[in-house]
This record gives C-alpha cells, structure tokens and sequence, in this order.
C-alpha cells in the first residue's frame, strides 16, 4: 500500500486547469510562466505515478522543449496558447482514464487517533515502556495499531497477542535468572512468578491471566473472529499490560 496526499491530487488538478484555461499574454520564462506551469506538470506526472499520461504527454514535452528557443521576455501569444491547449485535449483521455483506475481508502477516525495509531503508535506506550519492551513485540505493536487504523479487527488482536506474550517472556527472564520453566508459555511463566518470594504485583498477574484466558487463546481459533469495537478494547488492555510490566521491572532497576 502507497501512502498518498490526497491534496496532491488536488494541486494536480489546479496546475492542470491553469495549463488547459490558456497561458496567453503570460511569460513564456521565469515565475509564473509556461514554462514553470509545464515543469509542474511533468513533476505531477512522476509524484502520483501516472505513468501511462506521462508516456502520452509527448506534445506538451515538445513543446516544453522548444520554449528554451525564445527570448527572454517572451510571451505566449495566441497561437502557442492554443497549441497548449489542444495538447491537453488530446492528452484528456489518456488522462481520464488512468485517474479513472486510481482508488483512495480515507482512514476514518475512532476512539485512537489516526496520527497515533499510524504515526506514532509507540506514543501510546508508557515512557518506561518503549526502552524496555524487545523488538519484535514493537513491531507487533506497529503492525496492530495500522490494522485498527484500517478496519482490520482480527489481525490486530493477533499482532497484539504476539506483542503481550514476547513482551511476557522478555519480564518472566529479567525477573527469573535460575531455573526457568522449561518451555516460555505464557501459564507456566505466570504461575512460575506467582510462586515466587518476590513475585510480581497481583494485580498484574490477574490482568495477564485474564488476558490469557479471555483473549490469547480464544484468539487462535480458527474461526475467531474481533470486530473493531474488540480490537480497541484490546488495545487498551494490552497497553496497559505492557506498561504494568516495564514499570514493574523499572521498580526493580532491571535492564
């Protein structure tokens, strides 16, 4: 997926409407001029990819080209404005066509900003959270926010559940030095710390197992499916997993 201005889209047109109306009496050279107004144009052309009308602009290239023959103070007279224009017009086609292709999605606006969730989704971590969190879980983060960003509930949930559990596995090692579980699951990893003399706030423990139990392994259901209502909800659950776990090994001056 291409991330594109749409106001590009816009100015296109406006340069495209100025060229077309007629540049009579204007400058031939320098500011506002034919010349500045075709070299638009053409960079137009290359920045929204319209490769087919920039193959069949080919009489406004020429006559872009012969523009550099004429003195300085030129100006269009009527006979070059309307070469230009009829340039455009047989160019209209081409052009219409290919626009006609072009499709825009708009990321519509929910209980997440879409700067946040696009952008900076990692703003939406605590402060201590981002410098401890492993970067795989980060990426998984990213991933889960752009799919709530455009409608995608269930790959969201996924991506965060991979997010809670590496985050869960890079806590359990930081806290656990000696004789771990031999397998990094999420219950026994859990279970392990709540045997521990210093174990882990309960209040923590309970939200991971909750998060377990109601979330992680409905999710890997085959025929599970969130709507995006759920991912968000989901979202604010796993960021606050996420922070609850960095704070906690803040607490306890882990790396």
């Amino acid at each position: 997926m291409l991330e594109t201005d749409v106001y590009g889209y816009f100015a296109f047109g406006y340069n495209y409407y100025i060229l077309r109306r007629g540049s009579e009496g204007h400058r031939v050279h320098g500011e506002d001029s034919l010349e500045v107004l075709l070299d638009e144009f053409f960079d137009y052309l290359d920045t929204l990819n319209l490769q087919v009308t920039s193959q069949a602009a080919y009489d406004l290239r020429g006559i872009r080209e012969r523009l550099g023959s004429l003195p300085e103070d030129a100006r269009v007279n009527s006979e070059l404005a309307r070469e230009v224009n009829q340039a455009c017009e047989k160019l209209d086609v081409t052009l219409d066509s290919e626009l006609g292709l072009r499709t825009a999605f708009v990321v519509m606006p929910g209980r997440f900003s879409v700067h946040h969730l696009l952008d900076a989704p990692t703003e939406l971590l605590g402060s201590e959270t981002l410098p401890r969190i492993p970067d795989i879980a980060v990426f998984d983060f990213i991933s889960a926010c752009r799919a709530i960003a455009f409608g995608l509930g269930t790959a969201a949930a996924f991506h965060l559940m991979r997010c809670v559990e590496a985050m869960l596995r890079a806590y359990y090692c930081n806290i656990v030095k000696r004789q771990r579980v031999k397998q990094l699951l999420w219950f026994p990893m859990v279970q392990h710390l709540r045997k521990r003399r210093d174990a882990p706030p309960r209040a923590l423990l309970d939200h991971l197992d909750n998060i377990r139990v109601n979330f992680r392994n409905p999710t890997q259901h085959p025929e599970a499916r969130y709507e995006l209502e759920e991912a968000q909800d989901l979202l604010s659950l796993s960021i606050d997993a996420l922070n609850r776990m960095a704070r906690d090994l803040r607490d306890r001056n882990a790396s």
